[in-house]
């Protein structure tokens, strides 16, 4: 990717995130957040649109919940629907899924985050294809009480470099994601501050 010169540009950025599954959406930024923005050394705004515009909710899945079972332990899954003019011929189902793997099973670190991202960086590779992740993050409570949710940001910005991903986190302002939290307009008082001290330390 090359700007206008021809130079090579890199995209590192943050996502706008309007709180879009909600009718009513309030102020949720303004002027001055752009050149916060940019004070982290970010250089990208990724904005977002509800994908329900085009289609209507039917399937549900937590396929990415994958994790290692181990021999001995025993596992329970439970769950409840709630649905809305329902006739007898309607139904749902809770579904359990058992998967195997092809070489090495990798624990949720550095090195599994490697391994799946660098065969897509390689797939790109071979193609001459430029690659955007659009949407990464970690929840506010893995940056509480040495969770490790500033190790996992730095892990996963060396590996989106290395490979030339361009990116933009997840999420400028909300409280699930956010580097800014609550409601409103972003409040510099309330806000995940280690994480902004890591980016415009790390992306400047």
């Amino acid at each position: 990717m090359v700007d206008t010169e021809q130079n090579p540009i890199y995209l590192q950025g943050v996502a706008f995130n309007n709180f879009i599954w909600f009718d009513n959406i309030e102020p949720h930024h303004s002027e001055i957040d752009y050149q916060r923005v940019s004070d982290m050394g970010m250089n990208t705004i990724r904005f977002y649109m509800n994908y329900r515009y085009f289609e209507d909710d039917s399937n549900m899945s937590f396929s990415e919940g994958r994790f290692e079972i181990k021999h001995g332990y025993s596992y329970q899954i439970s769950g409840w629907m709630k649905g809305e003019n329902i006739t007898g011929e309607d139904g749902g189902k809770i579904r359990l899924d058992f998967y195997k793997v092809d070489g090495p099973l990798l624990k949720r670190n550095k090195a599994f985050l490697e391994n799946y991202l660098g065969s897509i960086a390689e797939w790109a590779e071979a193609r001459n294809a430029a690659l955007y992740m659009g949407e990464f993050g970690a929840g506010t409570p893995c940056f509480e009480n040495d969770k490790g949710g500033l190790i996992w940001v730095a892990n996963m910005v060396d590996i989106l470099k290395t490979n030339n991903i361009h990116f933009t986190y997840h999420a400028y302002h909300e409280d699930a994601f956010g580097l800014y939290l609550g409601g409103g307009l972003p409040d510099p008082n309330n806000v995940n501050q280690p994480l902004i001290d890591w980016f415009t330390a790390n992306l400047n």
